[in-house]
């Protein structure tokens, strides 16, 4: 695909991005009634089982990116209040970190373009011939739908960049650069995630690298942590059509990711050698020394830092979501 048309199809998936979003925040006010408002209600009475929810359907869904985005568009359809949305982002951080061991087991990848076609078969049947409550329902997975097609169709046509010499002598030329080459592959993560708009995708071609012995451990778990950054452009996109609680929650996702690069980057060379001990005690080989083990000490890394960074914060979400306000000072449910 030349260039041309690359940035047209970049820039048409955008559009279809919030389209989706708009459309999906339309169907779920329109639903937000008894039943589903209660549903959300029992899983967030407080903010420990808030956690437990986002982790457990992240888990499930196999793509932070598209919890996310929902819990904004619960946020922006007064589902959800504030406190929760941030707890429940906080879970959904963790319950993430399945998919990137099921990269390293199994190979398997969130394919978002095949469930947004499974998607479109109910939404279409429910949208033309249902009743009016059934009719919003297919409104609403046909809006998700969109989303989700928009993700597979942005990140198919970016992620191909990221296979390219170019990219990887780009990344390979990273090394080298004294103290800052750990920030400098951080920030390369972060860069790539957002283009591609799939964490588990990057891990697997973090993996890759490393395992090519094209980048060291220790800089892979520095892009790993910016692939954490990265993964929130997603949401923050999404929330551009909300109100300013769900922009809001889609902050909160960047400022919990944002913290844990914050403590963890300057700790590095220090966890690099943790998870190596850990593997080596389990009776492994050091991820620092052989590529065989690398890419289970980049899932355990990716696992260990989320539910560390859950624990810090755990006590502080409702400071957090005060410090969103504060952020953003927009008019909105308080």
């Amino acid at each position: 695909m030349d260039t041309a048309a690359l940035i047209v199809t970049v820039l048409g998936s955008v559009c279809l991005f919030l389209f989706g979003m708009k459309w999906m925040g339309s169907a779920l006010q329109r639903l937000s009634g008894g039943p589903l408002r209660r549903a959300l209600r029992s899983m967030t009475l407080s903010t420990g089982r808030s956690v437990l929810s986002g982790t457990l359907i992240t888990a499930v869904v196999q793509s932070s990116s598209v919890v996310t985005v929902m819990i904004v568009s619960f946020v922006h359809a007064r589902l959800l209040g504030l406190r929760q949305a941030v707890a429940m982002i906080l879970g959904a951080n963790v319950g993430t970190t399945v998919t990137a061991w099921l990269v390293v087991l199994l190979g398997f990848g969130f394919d978002s373009t095949s469930v947004a076609m499974a998607l479109l078969i109910p939404a279409f049947g429910m949208s033309a011939l249902g009743r009016k409550r059934t009719r919003d329902a297919g409104r609403m997975l046909c809006g998700l739908a969109l989303l989700l097609l928009a993700i597979g169709i942005f990140g198919s046509n970016v992620a191909s960049l990221t296979g390219r010499p170019a990219v990887t002598d780009w990344l390979a030329g990273l090394n080298g650069r004294g103290a800052g080459t750990v920030l400098l592959f951080a920030l390369a993560g972060a860069l790539l995630t957002a283009l591609v708009q799939s964490s588990s995708a990057m891990t697997a071609f973090t993996i890759v690298l490393c395992g090519g012995g094209l980048i060291p451990f220790e800089y892979a778990l520095a892009m790993v942590l910016g692939e954490n950054v990265g993964t929130t452009a997603t949401a923050n996109l999404a929330a551009v059509v909300t109100s300013a609680d769900a922009r809001r929650a889609a902050l909160s996702h960047f400022l919990i990711n944002l913290f844990g690069v914050l403590w963890a980057l300057p700790l590095l060379p220090w966890l690099a050698l943790g998870i190596a001990d850990l593997i080596v005690w389990a009776g492994g080989v050091s991820p620092l020394t052989s590529a065989v083990s690398q890419p289970v000490g980049l899932a355990l890394f990716h696992t260990l830092f989320n539910a560390v960074n859950a624990m810090l914060l755990f006590p502080l979400v409702p400071r957090l979501a005060g410090l969103t306000r504060r952020l953003n000072r927009g008019k909105g449910r308080t």
